[in-house]
């Protein structure tokens, strides 16, 4: 999943439109809340599991390797850069997030989609206060709300499908992004991941017998994708310090060489593939995480760049 318009002169243009124009929190909140469940649905309703083929899931094998392989050399990395484990993980998360119209960048973000909108926030719930500190009790807290989460998810599901055979197949998509929204606030309300909530709904949705009229790509998640992007520029503190640009220069470097290694065995187009922009995945997550983890959100919006411009030199390789 990616913007047909040019992601950083949008970016460019929130943080420009940031310094004049303050932004209620209220206002980031409900973009951030749509946007996110929007992809969130996005990134599982395409996944079609009585159809997958061997290529499919050759792909999903090497994406649950690489994503493994990413995590443990990016949090070394990170450490030996003076990072916090847990931003380089959460950086790591954020980055397996791919775009471009390569045939295998295609593949790659059928899979790779939906873990660099969930992970985040699994990693993230292990700080959350509200979690208890053993290991044992952290596990089963989480398992709980990821019951809770996947039910809710169904249960729209279900609703939503009986909703679907009363309505014109034009209302399909607009059905999905109302029901999208409803069950992150109803999930996030019993306590469990608004997002896996979203997720199930998607995989449910997606692998019923209407799946072909529910893609949300296109105009509709174009327009909060713009809005989206538009509103993380304004939202984000980019530090102006040589720490900061040589920080964000190492690890986008470091990045770069953990894929190159991934893809050495993939063919001639492995530099093209490696400097493949980022996804909205990662737009969205940024722009959830902008209240509770500034310096992750500075850091990845300097790497989305980053990966941006690369894109831009890797289609003339």
């Amino acid at each position: 999943m990616e913007l047909r318009s040019p992601l950083i002169l949008l970016l460019l243009l929130g943080i420009g439109l940031g310094f004049s124009i303050p932004l209620p929190v209220e206002v980031v909140s409900a973009v951030s809340l749509l946007f996110l469940a929007l992809v969130a649905f996005e990134s599982v309703v395409r996944i079609k599991l009585h159809a997958l083929d061997t290529m499919s899931l050759r792909m999903l094998k090497w994406v649950v390797v690489f994503t493994v392989f990413k995590l443990l050399a990016f949090s070394f990395a990170g450490q030996l850069l003076g990072l916090p484990v847990q931003d380089a993980v959460l950086l790591a998360t954020l980055l397996l997030s791919v775009g471009g119209s390569h045939p295998f960048l295609a593949l790659e973000s059928t899979w790779a989609s939906p873990l660099a909108t969930l992970l985040p926030f699994v990693v993230l719930s292990f700080r959350d206060p509200a979690v208890p500190g053993a290991f044992l009790d952290q596990f089963l807290a989480l398992a709980l709300r990821m019951v809770t989460s996947i039910g809710v998810g169904i249960f729209g599901g279900v609703l939503l499908l009986s909703a679907m055979h009363r309505i014109r197949n034009t209302f399909h998509a607009l059905a999905s992004v109302i029901a999208a929204v409803i069950v992150f606030i109803v999930t996030t309300l019993f306590g469990g991941f608004g997002l896996i909530g979203v997720a199930a709904l998607g995989l449910f949705i997606g692998n019923t017998g209407i799946k072909k009229t529910l893609s949300l790509e296109g105009p509709v998640l174009d327009v909060v994708g713009v809005i989206g992007v538009i509103v993380l520029g304004m939202s984000v503190t980019l530090p102006r310090t040589q720490e900061f640009i040589v920080l964000a220069l190492a690890l986008l470097a470091i990045s770069v060489v953990i894929r190159l290694l991934a893809l050495a065995k993939v063919g001639k187009d492995i530099l093209p593939l490696a400097l493949a922009p980022r996804g909205l995945p990662m737009v969205a997550v940024l722009l959830a995480l902008a209240p509770v983890a500034p310096q992750v959100v500075a850091l990845g919006t300097a790497l989305l760049v980053g990966y941006d411009v690369l894109a831009l030199v890797g289609k003339h390789l």
